[in-house]
Order: structure tokens, then sequence, then C-alpha cells
């Protein structure tokens, strides 16, 4: 029951476990920037680093309609084990990375987005920016990436703060390693079908790397 939470294996391979594409696109933008690099080795579902531990989110119950067996009823002592094994060696890895970096950091954190919920609400948004505080950083990348010349076809659906917000108390991960320290910082959303095959992530790690290039260099 630990290992699955009482799922079948095909659940892990949807957007209820992980964020599809995210890690791929992930890796392309630090080769790019020569930057370093944190990804967490496991689902959400087992505990979600990027909620605080007292949000109710953290172990999911339910997510997008899919009871999580394996995360009713948890003791205190239960949760306590997962945060010891997962979030707090996760926070102390991104929290290394920031302080190994010289210079200005500009800290990114990359997720994608499912295109329907399973209540078949749409998202048109291709691409978001999440934010809250740091204004700067965020409406830059938003202007670069309105600005886009891809795809070739018409401007680009950005979102701003959708299809999810950035606002506190969201997006602990930016606001704990960016925010806590005055670093720049955003929260970047790419569509999930659109990062499907190799040739979607390194389109949009192209589109998007251009984008935080031009609105770093105004910072």
């Amino acid at each position: 029951m630990a290992a699955t939470l009482g799922l079948p294996a095909v659940a892990f391979t949807r957007h209820i476990a992980m964020d599809l594409g995210a890690a791929e696109l992930a890796r392309a933008l630090a080769l790019r920037f020569a930057a370093p690099l944190v990804l967490a080795p496991f689902s959400r579902l087992y505990i979600d680093c990027n909620r605080r531990l007292d949000d109710p989110t953290s172990i999911p119950e339910m997510s997008d309609g899919t009871p999580i067996p394996g995360n009713v009823g948890l003791t205190p002592t239960a949760r306590a084990e997962r945060a010891r094994l997962a979030f707090h060696p996760y926070h102390a890895a991104v929290a290394a990375a920031c302080t190994a970096v010289p210079g200005q950091v500009i800290l990114v954190a990359v997720h994608s987005f499912t295109p329907a919920m399973s209540d078949g609400a749409r998202r048109p948004w291709q691409v978001g920016v999440l934010w809250d505080r740091d204004a700067a950083l965020a409406r830059a990348l938003l202007q670069a990436l309105r600005a886009s010349r891809f795809p070739p076809d018409g401007g680009l659906c950005v979102g701003d703060n959708q299809p999810y917000s950035g606002r506190h108390p969201a997006k602990y991960t930016v606001e704990r390693h960016g925010e806590a320290f005055g670093r720049h910082h955003v929260g970047l959303e790419v569509r999930q079908d659109l990062l499907a095959t190799g040739v979607g992530v390194a389109q949009w790690a192209g589109a998007v790397g251009e984008a935080l290039a031009m609105a770093a260099a105004t910072l």
C-alpha cells in the first residue's frame, strides 16, 4: 500500500500523480542556462512539496475525482515520516542549489497542467505565468511570451496567474526559496499536451527559454 498508495499503476501516468512533461522541460531549460536543477523523485500524491505541510492538499485523499486510498486516515506520525523522507530533503536540495549560484539568483518553478479536468472544464492557455510579489520578473516574462513568434501560426494564449494563481498562500516553493530571500522568482506552467513529445519539449524550451532570457535582461 505504501508504495502504490492503493492505486493501479496507470494512475501514476496521469496528471494527478505528476506534472507530465515538466521534468523534461525543466532539464532543457536548465541546460540552456547552465543552471542547477532540482526534481522531486516521487509522486506528489505521496506528499506535495509545493504545498505547506498543514495544507489539506499536502497529502491528498482525493485528486481530480480520484480517491487515494493510501492517504486516507494517516496518523500525524505517518504524515511526519513522509515529510522527513521526502519534503524536507527536497527543500534542502533547493536551498543548497540557490546558495551555490554565484551572483543574482532567479528561481523558476516549472510545472505543467492538464488540458481539461475530469469535470470537462477546458484550459485554453498554452502557457501560464504564476506570481505574487515579484511583479518585475512576472510582467517582463508575460510581455516577452505574448510577443513571441512561437507558434508561427499566431500568438500564444498566455495566462496571467492562470490556470492557477501564484498568490499567497499558493506555490510554496517560490515563496520559501525566492520571496523569503528577496530573490527574483516566478512559476511557469505549460499545457501537458504540448509537452507530449520530444519535439514539443524542444520547441517549448526554446520559446520559454528565449522569453526568460529577455525578461531576466530587464532586471
